[in-house]
Parts: C-alpha cells; sequence; structure tokens
C-alpha cells in the first residue's frame, strides 16, 4: 500500500502526482493509484509510533482484490474470458493480498476471485481437494483445474504461473 519512490529515480513522475517536495513523505494509494492518506515527514515520531501509524493506514486500506459473492458468481465473469482463481485460506488474508504487487497487475485482469476458508467452507475443500491452506487453484469457466499453487509463494513465482496459464487460455 505505501508507494516507495526513491526522489531521484522517479521515472514514473509520482513525485509529481502526489504533491512530495520533501522527503520523508509517505503516500498511501489503493491499487488503481487513488491517494487515500498520506504522513508528512514524521519529524518527532517514533520509529514505534510510525509503524504503528502505517499498520493502522494498512489495515483501514486493506488491498482488495474484487471478490466475487460466490463460486456460481466467479463463473459467470469466466465465461467472459476470465479464469477464475480460487483461494483457499485459514486466517491469513493479508498474506495473499501481499502477494499482488505491481508486478501482477497485468496479469491478475485476466482473472476472477472467490475466496474459502479451508476450514470452514469444508465441502468447497473437499469438492476441489484442497490438504493444506493457503491453496490457489485457477480454474475455468466450467471448473476444471487449470493449475494448483499451495503455499505462499512470491510475487515472482505467481507472475510465472499466472502468465502460463492466462496464455494457454487464449
Amino acid at each position: 500500500m505505501p508507494l516507495c519512490v526513491h526522489i531521484y529515480k522517479d521515472d514514473k513522475n509520482v513525485t509529481g502526482k502526489y504533491n512530495i517536495f520533501g522527503v520523508p513523505r509517505y503516500v498511501f494509494a489503493k491499487w488503481n493509484g487513488d491517494k487515500v492518506e498520506r504522513i508528512e515527514g514524521p519529524q518527532g515520531m517514533s520509529a514505534k509510533d510510525l509503524a504503528d501509524k502505517i499498520r493502522d493506514i494498512g489495515r483501514k486500506y486493506k488491498r482488495d482484490l474484487p471478490w466475487e459473492e460466490s463460486f456460481a458468481k466467479a463463473q459467470e465473469k469466466a465465461k467472459a474470458g476470465k479464469v477464475i482463481a480460487a483461494f483457499f485460506l485459514d486466517d491469513d488474508l493479508s498474506a495473499v493480498n501481499a502477494m499482488f504487487d505491481d508486478s501482477l497487475k497485468s496479469s491478475l485482469r485476466a482473472l476472477t476471485f472467490v475466496k474459502y476458508s479451508a476450514k470452514k467452507d469444508r465441502a468447497e475443500a473437499a469438492q476441489f481437494q484442497i490438504k493444506k491452506a493457503p491453496t490457489l487453484l485457477l480454474l475455468d469457466s466450467e471448473g476444471k483445474e487449470l493449475k494448483r499453487l499451495e503455499g505462499k509463494k512470491s510475487s515472482r513465482e505467481l507472475l510465472a504461473e499466472l502468465e502460463k496459464v492466462t496464455r494457454r487460455d487464449k
């Protein structure tokens, strides 16, 4: 969520877009670039207070993937050429959201998302033979499994797998 920009190597003019003229500045933006909050140079703020403030902002503005209400809704969207990304989680959604950084934006447009609790949604977990969480299943609109990724993955690993599946689907 925080934009990390080196003010002397700002190829995309982020400092101009968000009116950053001094340092340090912390600007928090949604995935689409809309600014939601900023912290002006934390003069007099302890490292712990700054970390607490950043954590509070992160909780307030979680990165929201476009989660669908149900698998049926995800299937409807998938018929328009998207791949279903079904996540089976225990309780750490923030770990999944953290995997989705800017390098994945273009690949994510080809997906529609649905999430389950691996512990609570037992029928769905059994249907898709989920053995551990987190598990990410990439499925076609009929529910056929295209790829299974178990455990936490880096953005680089996710990008490679998403590109393979979305290319194959076209």
